[in-house]
């Protein structure tokens, strides 16, 4: 049959039925291992998968639908049911769309070793694009070297809706990028998810939200190559070690609203023996414990690391600074609980409205006690001003003649007759100064 015959028979069949029928028609070509079906009404091509097949046969019936929808622009549906199989790939040039009947629904259970799910581009291209996959959940009869999602050299893809269950690795990642996870849930297995090192260039942006890892072994692995990640939302309880970051050429990874909750052992690992991250960011994140945990965050190496809006229960410490470490902020968290908040080689810093830390210095700025800050640098830009003069205290926007300051502008207030300082922020009326440093 040619295609303008198929194209016929297909418009006949979708007006006989009418707007939005799911009617369908066998349609095979001489590369098919197997007949696929076609629905007219969605331009979808049925897996003819079956709970009666072996594992290569309906490993064979997805990858003839999936030859079919890349070559005709369908989507590919993997009806409801459990079924054995020995994994799939997505063609090199990407372009397909997967779905089941929905998590739960559709369960493909791996009876093989390695990868459930395929993604590789070609190292010299393309690097498979514009694919998605969704709505179903991934089993494995078992954990030696599998993985739930293999991904590397794809760009543009969404993976959403979607259970991983069993497998070594949930999510392996490797250099992709402008991606979209979305609704991922990884359970019971060794690494929840994993970004490795990669000799191709870093991944970025990659978007997670509301992803999981739920009851592994380590919720995330970030060995380098990140350059851009944000990952909103998710729950990473009961664990055995939460998140390991590591790697110079990770940067600029922010984790937001994540629910670090009965991990074993510590919730974040920052910097490895040699390197460490650069540029990451915990916001609003819930550190819990039923029962008194040593050390929540470990900071071992890494440019910067920033904590705001973040919770702890139930601690020894909540922050540990090794004298390796880079510089780190930590701003507006709540404690409870918790022994020492940071625990800098052996200085303890207490939890306060604002506090950094970098090599031997710390500023810590309290509007309820003693503010300290060992040194000062105050070079006059267009957000800060070093302001001085004898009996000085205060600070009103009179003091900026030529310049209109706004909420957010920071000065520091010198008294030359009693060598006080003092740090200043604008709000939105009016200046707020702190009591003086030590």
């Amino acid at each position: 049959m040619t295609d303008e015959s198929r194209r016929r028979l297909l418009r006949t069949a979708g007006m006989g039925l009418g707007l939005g029928a799911t009617a369908s028609v066998l349609a095979s070509c001489s590369t098919d291992t197997a007949p696929v079906a076609v629905e007219s009404s969605t331009r979808t091509v049925v897996a003819t998968v079956s709970t009666e097949a072996s594992g290569s046969q309906n490993s064979a019936r997805i990858d003839a639908a999936i030859a079919e929808a890349h070559r005709t622009g369908a989507d590919v549906l993997i009806p409801g049911g459990t079924y054995d199989f020995t994994g799939f790939s997505f063609p090199n040039d990407g372009r397909v769309s997967i779905r089941g009947a929905g998590r739960g629904a559709t369960v493909l259970r791996n009876i093989a070793q390695g990868a459930s799910v395929t993604a590789h581009g070609d190292t010299g291209g393309p690097y498979s694009p514009s694919w998605t996959l969704s709505h179903l959940t991934l089993d494995a009869s078992t954990r030696d070297e599998t993985a739930g999602l293999d991904v590397l050299l794809s760009t543009g893809f969404t993976v959403n809706d979607i259970d991983i269950i069993n497998h070594r690795i949930g999510v392996l990642h490797k250099s992709a990028w402008a991606c979209q996870y979305t609704d991922i849930r990884v359970s019971n297995c060794d690494i929840g998810w994993r970004f490795p090192t990669s000799q191709f260039t870093p991944s970025a942006p990659v978007t997670l939200s509301n992803c999981h890892a739920i009851e592994s072994g380590t919720a995330v692995e970030i060995e380098d190559a990140i350059e851009c990640l944000l990952w909103s939302g998710g729950d990473w309880s009961g664990c055995g070690t939460g998140m390991v970051v590591t790697g110079n050429e990770v940067r600029a990874v922010r984790l937001q609203a994540i629910n670090f909750e009965r991990i074993v052992n510590e919730d974040v690992i920052v910097g490895g023996d040699a390197t460490g991250p650069a540029g990451l960011s915990l916001v609003s994140c819930r550190f819990f414990r039923t029962s008194r945990g040593p050390v929540s965050i470990r900071y071992r190496r890494g440019q910067s690391l920033a904590v705001s809006d973040c919770s702890w229960t139930d601690y020894r410490t909540a922050i540990a600074q090794e004298g390796t470490a880079g510089s780190l902020v930590a701003t507006a968290n709540a404690a409870s609980l918790v022994e020492n908040f940071i625990d800098r080689t052996g200085t303890i810093v207490p939890n306060e409205p604002f506090v950094a830390t970098a090599g031997t210095d710390t500023a810590r700025v309290s509007f309820t006690g003693t503010s300290v800050l060992h040194s000062v640098s105050a070079p006059e830009g267009v957000q800060t001003k070093f302001v001085s003069g004898e009996g000085k205290r205060t600070i009103s926007d009179a003091d900026f003649p030529s310049l209109r300051p706004a909420p957010g502008w920071t000065a520091v207030v010198e008294d030359t007759r009693t060598g006080a300082v003092r740090h200043a922020v604008r709000g939105t009326d009016d200046w707020r100064v702190s009591a003086p440093y030590l």
